[in-house]
């Protein structure tokens, strides 16, 4: 089989030569495993050295710290994809994974060398039988072969070394070649996204909830985790005035930061305020006996818990009572009228057995609920496809084009849109660098992400429901999401996790709970499939 027409040979600056056997690593964990850099890394040091090339100033056991605490690993198996969370400017722009004895796009990484950009590619190193995969780095086309460097050889080699030296004994380079990667940097020296510490704002800023993280990187991941800090903590903002009061209490936008302790990171702005914030004591002692209002609540959902004190808990349950049931409530009118239906308050209560307990003050209502009729079921529509974000903050846009009067709004993580876009060809634009995809937010907002931000999302999770006598369903739609005994984020708070598309009974008035649906900031008061109550977070549901 003869190689297809090639483009001219170019040149390129050298590429900084690594090994994956060099002392100072070798020994090292690869990811998540227990295989070492020397043993298994080849693309891990393939990938570095590229980053190098294009500015960067990273070692090996650099990045795969990076790369590990970004969540970029699978045991050893590195998914390059994710290096643009560590490294701001690279991106991998396509892979190919060639099948059946199927030809190497050699036209395709001619015009990259072209470019100036080096490509990976994965090779047979041995001519025994079955493959022995190798990952090298091809940086210069050579006539009919190519330069590459070998992360293999120790010391690094830094002479001239070609594709069909090596590995020749596969056939020529469209045979060798088994998978390729293209990656693409800026082509500058790019700082890693650490918090500067040459600027300072002139004021301070303060945590507005208890556990507030901070992280290593400007991304919600599990590994970026620092600590967690208390609500009120003061942080010195390691930015200018001006950015830190456009960003302060915006979605999707981080601040670096610095707390009390010294500790430098990133916090999310939208958390944290100019004013300390007011510390409100819970109600403590037994309810009030010696005043009642003057008017009685009604339960607005079954199964209401009546609790011995204010606090969603195991040991708080009293008994549960239907929908309609009668409330005197004891305490005076004022308080009464202002907490009736407000999230987050609590009224002290006697049910008409005489027993006496609290009750969440959003699910009563001053006059008994109406029974609904079900509703008629929705109309059949045909399947679409859906994608969901993979950052934090993704923009979304008027037009696909990165402008300041494009910018619509900011999604948060693992926002689900629907993409406006015929399937055949948007499925290849998923993940791929420089695309935008056509889509729609749940609100029937229309505009474009970036593809290269985006995954497709998991199976459809089904639409909140409404069952005979009102009550309403609703599902995760994030694995692990959490359930929580309290309406914000603290470690003390959190009762269980719960799986993608599990199915949740909601224990507030349905029609204040479909405003709640998808809004960040909100919380639903909810049962699981196993009675367990408590609260999640409504920008995760549907």
């Amino acid at each position: 089989m003869s190689d297809k027409p090639h483009l001219e040979e170019t040149t390129m600056k050298p590429i900084p030569a690594l090994s994956q056997r060099d002392p100072r690593w070798k020994d090292k964990k690869l990811g998540t495993s227990n295989e070492t850099i020397g043993d298994y890394g080849c693309l891990l040091v393939d990938l570095t050295m590229v980053a190098n090339y294009y500015g960067f100033q990273i070692t090996p056991d650099t990045l795969n710290k990076k790369m590990r605490n970004a969540g970029a690993f699978r045991g050893a198996f590195i998914i390059p994809r994710l290096i643009s969370s560590v490294l701001p400017g690279m991106r991998q722009k396509r892979y190919v994974k060639l099948q059946d004895g199927a030809p190497a796009p050699l036209h395709d990484i001619d015009a990259a060398l072209a470019q100036g950009h080096p490509v990976i590619v994965e090779v047979d190193y041995s001519p025994k039988p079955g493959f022995q995969n190798h990952w090298v780095v091809l940086y210069q086309k050579q006539g009919k072969d190519y330069l590459i460097r070998d992360p293999w050889p120790y010391p690094p080699e830094e002479d001239e070394s070609t594709l069909r030296e090596q590995y020749g004994f596969a056939g020529k380079p469209a045979k060798i070649i088994r998978s390729v990667l293209w990656m693409e940097g800026p082509l500058q020296e790019a700082p890693p996204a650490e918090p500067p510490e040459d600027t300072i704002a002139s004021f301070p800023l303060f945590a507005m909830v208890d556990d507030l993280a901070l992280r290593s990187q400007p991304v919600v991941a599990p590994t970026t985790l620092i600590k967690r800090v208390a609500r009120n903590t003061r942080f010195d903002v390691l930015t200018s005035d001006e950015e830190a009061s456009n960003k302060i209490g915006v979605m999707g936008e981080w601040l670096p930061v610095r707390d009390p302790e010294g500790t430098r990171g990133y916090a999310a702005a939208w958390y944290l305020s100019r004013e300390e914030q007011p510390i409100i004591p819970p109600p403590e002692g037994p309810p009030q006996e010696d005043v009642i209002a003057s008017f009685p609540v009604y339960a607005v959902v079954d199964d209401l818990a009546l609790r011995s004190r204010p606090i969603i808990a195991e040991d708080t349950l009293i008994k549960r009572v239907p929908r309609n049931t009668r409330f005197a409530v004891l305490t005076n009118d004022e308080e009464a009228h202002r907490k009736t239906g407000t999230a987050g308050e609590w009224l002290p209560v006697r049910d008409p057995e005489g027993t006496r307990g609290y009750v969440a003050a959003w699910c009563v209502a001053k006059q008994p609920q109406q029974v609904a009729q079900p509703p008629a079921p929705p109309p059949s529509s045909p399947a679409t496809l859906q994608v969901r974000t993979t950052v934090e903050g993704l923009s979304f846009r008027s037009r696909p084009r990165i402008m300041p009067d494009t910018l619509l709004r900011r999604l948060p993580f693992h926002t689900v849109l629907t993409v406006l876009e015929e399937e055949v060809r948007a499925l290849p634009k998923i993940g791929a660098l420089n695309q935008w995809l056509h889509v729609e937010t749940e609100n029937g907002q229309r505009g474009y992400v970036a593809a290269w931000y985006v995954e497709r999302a998991p199976q459809s999770v089904p639409p909140p429901t409404e069952e005979p006598g009102g009550t309403l369903t609703i599902h995760t739609s994030v694995d692990n999401l959490a359930l929580r005994s309290l309406p914000h984020v603290a470690e003390d708070t959190l009762l269980k996790r719960l799986p993608l598309g599990a199915p949740l009974l909601v224990l507030e008035n349905t029609e204040r709970a479909h405003t709640k649906i998808g809004q960040f900031g909100q919380w639903l008061l909810v049962r699981d499939a196993a009675g367990s109550e408590g609260y999640v977070a409504a920008w995760y549901v549907t």
